[in-house]
């Protein structure tokens, strides 16, 4: 019996080959289904859900171009998860000239305060600073394996990493975000 992540992907595969042999609206139907898992890929290179709509929509037009060219040597997620790295990669670059140029700055991110309680909402956002400070590789085994349940196999697959080593990264990337926590948050030992 098929996983829903194996149907899923199953489906993703038949769309993309329908796709490429020009049926009419199935790369509609593609584009559909993978924009959500896009602008999630997207969300964990930027800081915001606009920046990571635009590289999802740059992914999915660079997709359109390069369809016919995909040989399916690999699952169609994994070389849209790449496309999706390199387009993020590239819109950083493009954001860093546009701000040395206009000489931008920048507010650092707010510490959301934390009174005698833990709320878990400034918990929450305790995280997500912490998520942020993550190095890139971390920050991406983090965001595919905690937050998008995707199984380490499939993610060593998609970032071309062995399981141990995307193990390795997930283990890193917790105790990280645990250790930073605690240290500016001494308090919350009592309460975890």
């Amino acid at each position: 019996m098929k996983t829903e992540t194996e149907t899923a992907s199953a489906e993703l595969e038949r769309l993309a080959r329908a796709a490429q042999r020009g049926q009419p609206r199935a790369f509609d139907r593609l584009a559909e289904a993978l924009l959500p898992r896009l602008r999630r890929w997207a969300l964990a290179h930027v800081s915001s859900g606009d920046e990571a709509d635009d590289i999802a929509q740059e992914v999915l037009l660079k997709a359109h171009r390069s369809l016919a060219d995909f040989g399916f040597e690999s699952r169609i997620t994994t070389w849209l998860y790449a496309v999706t790295r390199r387009t993020a990669a590239d819109w950083h670059r493009k954001r860093h000239r546009r701000e040395t140029l206009m000489a931008e700055h920048f507010e650092a991110p707010r510490e959301p305060a934390l009174g005698p309680e833990l709320d878990t909402m400034a918990l929450t956002e305790l995280v997500r600073l912490e998520y942020r400070r993550l190095p890139n590789r971390q920050r991406e085994v983090f965001d595919l394996a905690d937050l998008q349940g995707i199984p380490l196999t499939e993610i060593a697959e998609m970032l071309n990493l062995s399981p141990i080593t995307a193990r390795v990264h997930l283990h890193r990337a917790r105790a990280a975000i645990r250790s930073r926590i605690l240290e500016s948050h001494p308090a919350m030992v009592e309460d975890l």
